[in-house]
C-alpha cells in the first residue's frame, strides 16, 4: 500500500492510514490488484479537497467514501463467496463489538453538541454543523449493526458455556440488537434534517 508523503497536510496523512485500514476488510486479491491504485486515488482526492474546502471539504468526502465502501465491500465478499468458519466469525465478531462500541460513543458525542442552522453573520454558526449532522446519520446505524454483530459473536462463543441466565442475557441482547436496528432505520432514512 501507498503511504502520505511527508508533505502531506495531517487531516490527509491521517485520513489516508485510516483509508488503508479499510482496505484491510476487502478480499486479498482484489486487494492486492487494486489496493495501491485505490489509496492513490483516495490521496489525490483527500488533497484536492482540503486544498479546495478545508475540513468540511474532508469530511464530505469521507462520508462518501464510506458510502461507497460499505457497498464495494460487500460487493467484492459476495461475488469472491464468504467461506467463513464459526471460530473466524466469533474472532471478527470481537472486533465488531470493539468498532461497533467506539462508533456508538463517537455518535453519541457529536450528537450531544448543539448544531445551530448555519448563519454567516453568526460566528457561533458554522458551516461543518451539517456535517455532523451527517456523521451522526452514518456512524449510528453503523455502530448499532457492529454491536448487533459483536453480541451474536458472543452468543456463538459462550452461548452453550453460561448458566440459564447468562444464556438469556446473550440472546436478549442479540435481539435487542436487532430491534434498535430496525427501529431505527426510519430515523435514519430522514436523513440529517432533523429538528
Amino acid at each position: 500500500m501507498m503511504k502520505s508523503k511527508s508533505n502531506d497536510p495531517s487531516p490527509v496523512s491521517l485520513s489516508l492510514s485510516l483509508y488503508s485500514m479499510l482496505l484491510a476488510t476487502y478480499p486479498s486479491r482484489f486487494r492486492h490488484e487494486y489496493g495501491p491504485h485505490m489509496v492513490q486515488v483516495f490521496r489525490d482526492c483527500c488533497l484536492r479537497s482540503y486544498r479546495l474546502h478545508g475540513l468540511p471539504g474532508m469530511l464530505n468526502l469521507w462520508i462518501h467514501t464510506l458510502l461507497d465502501y460499505f457497498k464495494s465491500v460487500v460487493e467484492e465478499h459476495l461475488q469472491k463467496g464468504i467461506h467463513m468458519s464459526k471460530s473466524t466469525f466469533i474472532h471478527l465478531s470481537g472486533w465488531s463489538l470493539f468498532i461497533g462500541a467506539i462508533t456508538f460513543m463517537v455518535a453519541w458525542l457529536i450528537s450531544l453538541r448543539d448544531v445551530p442552522e448555519y448563519n454567516p453573520n453568526n460566528f457561533f454558526s458554522r458551516p461543518i454543523d451539517i456535517y455532523l449532522k451527517y456523521a451522526v446519520a452514518i456512524l449510528a446505524p453503523i455502530s448499532l449493526f457492529l454491536l448487533l454483530v459483536g453480541m451474536i459473536g458472543l452468543y456463538l462463543r459462550y452461548g452453550n458455556d453460561t448458566n440459564g441466565f447468562g444464556k438469556f442475557g446473550l440472546i436478549m441482547g442479540s435481539i435487542g440488537g436487532v430491534i434498535s436496528l430496525v427501529a431505527a432505520i426510519p430515523l435514519f432514512t430522514l436523513g440529517p434534517n432533523w429538528s
